[in-house]
């Protein structure tokens, strides 16, 4: 983060930096952050480490590739791994393929030495490139304690917080009743579901943002549920934490639009008039203009469902958790699928 001022300016720049720099104001809005620290012991992490290697060569599942940064994915394409090959961000298994022949040389120097990045169609970077080291999210058990490796920092989480947190989010996964997928792209799996089953409008890329906003989709799939209300269901590909933040940032801003403005559910009901294919239209609109929503995140991997919040990064769970209380404190009940990639 950059910031322009004068010479002048300096002192009063700094002090201002300092001042913000020591407050603890925040805690009270990221009040898990009191239960999580960083783990400075280095013979602990030296044994972290060792585990985070073995976990590795192991092709341990838990074990997620992402780059720690925030990242516009409407410019991204690939992931540069080792050798210059590009892989598809949402493939799971794009790291074991790469570093297959490399894994029984793995050691920690050659994770901090190996790079990953970014690029875009025409295999341009797309921001800075990052160790392979400090792209790994992954946690473990060591001497009866839990501990969570993310952005090449080993943290540590006291043990009521992390029970409090597994017993919110696993409460909100359920039996996922969407088909498996088989497509290499969200958008071709989408499509297939509302081909295979009318009750499903697909509004995949579709834009409900008001007149001179930026792009807002509504969700990847709507339909009606059991009890007359919307479900707005969106679908992602994958567990990497960027590609989480940017799904349950979708659900939360596409909800509180339309709670909010009449402008944007007439955008929705027109949508759905457009492009359903079955019957119920008259159901939708009655169900929109009510604001009788409910949000459901798919979330597509070859993890096991059974494991519920555990197939997504420690830090995932705890910004699903915030954005399931801010969608319920707007009364709109959020639930999670596991849906199978077949692929």
């Amino acid at each position: 983060m950059n910031t322009v001022a004068a010479a002048k300016e300096l002192k009063g720049l700094c002090e201002t930096l300092l001042c913000q720099y020591e407050s603890d104001v925040y805690r009270k809005k990221f009040s898990a952050l009191r239960s999580i620290f960083p783990i400075k012991d280095l013979k602990l992490i030296e044994a972290l480490d060792e585990r985070l290697v073995r976990a590795f060569k192991d092709k341990d599942d838990s074990l997620i590739v992402t780059l720690p940064v925030i990242v516009d994915y409407s410019h991204v394409s690939y992931i540069r791994m080792l050798g210059g090959k590009l892989v598809d961000p949402a493939d799971e298994d794009a790291v074991w393929n790469v570093y297959q022949k490399k894994l029984k040389d793995v050691t920690l120097a050659s994770l901090k030495k190996w790079h990953v990045s970014f690029v875009d169609n025409d295999g341009d970077r797309v921001g800075q490139s990052f160790s392979l080291y400090r792209c790994l999210s992954w946690e473990c058990e060591h001497k009866g304690r839990a501990y969570y490796f993310c952005e090449g920092k080993w943290i540590g989480a006291d043990e009521s917080f992390v029970a409090d947190l597994e017993k919110f989010v696993n409460e909100r996964f359920v039996a996922s009743d969407l088909p498996g997928n088989q497509f290499q792209t969200e958008g071709e799996y989408n499509s297939d579901v509302q081909k295979n089953n009318k009750s499903f409008v697909c509004l995949d890329k579709k834009n409900i943002a008001p007149p001179r906003q930026s792009q807002l989709e509504p969700c990847d799939l709507i339909r009606l549920a059991s009890d007359k209300s919307v479900e707005l269901i969106h679908v992602k590909f994958g567990t990497r934490s960027s590609i989480l933040s940017h799904l349950f940032a979708q659900g939360v801003n596409s909800a509180s639009a339309l709670i909010a403005l009449g402008s944007v559910r007439n955008t929705l009901v027109k949508l759905i008039k457009d492009n359903i294919s079955g019957s119920g239209f008259g159901s939708f609109k009655k169900a929109i203009e009510a604001r009788n929503l409910k949000v459901a995140f798919a979330i597509v991997t070859k993890k096991d469902a059974a494991k519920k919040s555990k197939v997504l990064p420690f830090f995932s769970r705890i910004t699903l958790r915030t954005t399931i209380e801010r969608l319920e404190s707007m009364r709109i009940e959020t639930k999670v699928f596991v849906v199978k990639d077949l692929r």
